[in-house]
């Protein structure tokens, strides 16, 4: 700024202070004053004096307004993102309006898409927010502007993980279940089901997880492996023994574990009772596997037979 526009300015504030120092202060001149020197521009001294008198005259909002006003207009993203930083603490921490804040924190990351900070920050202040309305806009604007769904996926997994935070643990479980489903190689969204499914009480969730990944698992002991665990879950988490039976019958066909196999006709013993219709179906399966195996075969009535005893 040249020294003559610099003494300008300070002319301009000097009489601006003498305004909002009068009895009673004569805020609307001090105003204009002040708005006089922001017009003239100048560089980022001229514009913090501008900002630091809107302050002190309690006037947060002009000094936010006028604080985007210069953002938009810089060529430099990085003077940008600076202006915006500024405007946003002024939002937060002096207007206290964490809504007002995230809009700018919006406004932000819709010019400089891949600014961390900013991201962060905005969750930040989402949860200062009444809703999370507000941050689900921002997380919509970074899907549209990202490149690729890999991308997507990591925009897509950080609004499951903030309403997680948040303290809406079902919405978050549901969201990670459908990010899994998209890509369950990504394990991350495996662990967050298998934190979030008991908070949720929703560890059926966690079974049809363990299920998938099992129906993908290329080696049978892996296959065998996630089966078991399902039924672990649906037996002590979900009280589901039909269920953990049926996922259990999986993973003995996957490898033929004789570990597993001992552990089904227990199980299937346990049932004879309660669900006979079950019991005697696993154990025609476990019949059939052990004729085949001997290169057998039995009719339907002797298998039937066979099983109930």
């Amino acid at each position: 700024m040249s020294s003559s526009r610099a003494s300008s300015s300070a002319r301009l504030l000097a009489i601006a202070a003498e305004y909002a120092a009068a009895d009673p202060p004569r805020v609307d001149e001090a105003i204009e004053c002040i708005d006089r020197v922001a017009q003239e521009g100048g560089g980022a001294e001229a514009q913090g004096l501008v900002v630091r008198a809107f302050l002190a005259l309690g006037q947060p909002e002009a000094a936010h307004g006028r604080l985007m006003r210069w953002a938009a207009e810089c060529p430099a993203d990085a003077d940008a993102a600076l202006r915006m930083g500024c405007a946003t603490r002024i939002a937060r921490e002096v207007m206290r309006a964490p809504a007002r804040a995230l809009t700018t924190l919006r406004t932000l990351l819709r010019r400089i898409p891949g600014d961390h900070a900013a991201l962060t920050l905005a969750e930040e202040v989402a949860l200062e927010c009444p809703s999370l309305d507000g941050m689900f806009a921002v997380y919509n604007d970074l899907s549209a502007a990202a490149a690729g769904e890999h991308a997507r996926h990591a925009v897509a997994y950080r609004r499951a993980l903030l309403l997680e935070r948040a303290g809406r643990v079902g919405d978050a479980l549901l969201e990670q279940f459908g990010l899994f489903l998209k890509s369950p190689s990504l394990g991350a969204s495996f662990t967050a089901i298998e934190r979030l499914a008991p908070r949720a009480v929703r560890d059926d969730v966690l079974v049809r997880a363990l299920g998938l990944l099992a129906i993908q698992a290329t080696a049978p002991e892996t296959r065998a492996r996630y089966y078991l665990a399902a039924a672990d879950v649906a037996r002590d988490r979900c009280q589901d023994a039909r269920l953990a039976l049926l996922l259990e019958l999986l993973a003995y066909q996957s490898a033929h574990d004789p570990g597993v196999e001992a552990s089904l006709r227990r199980h299937v013993r346990a049932m004879r009772a309660d669900a006979p219709d079950v019991a005697r179906a696993a154990a025609e399966v476990l019949i059939d596997d052990a004729l085949a195996s001997a290169h057998q075969t039995w009719d339907d009535n002797l298998r039937r037979t066979h099983s109930l005893n």
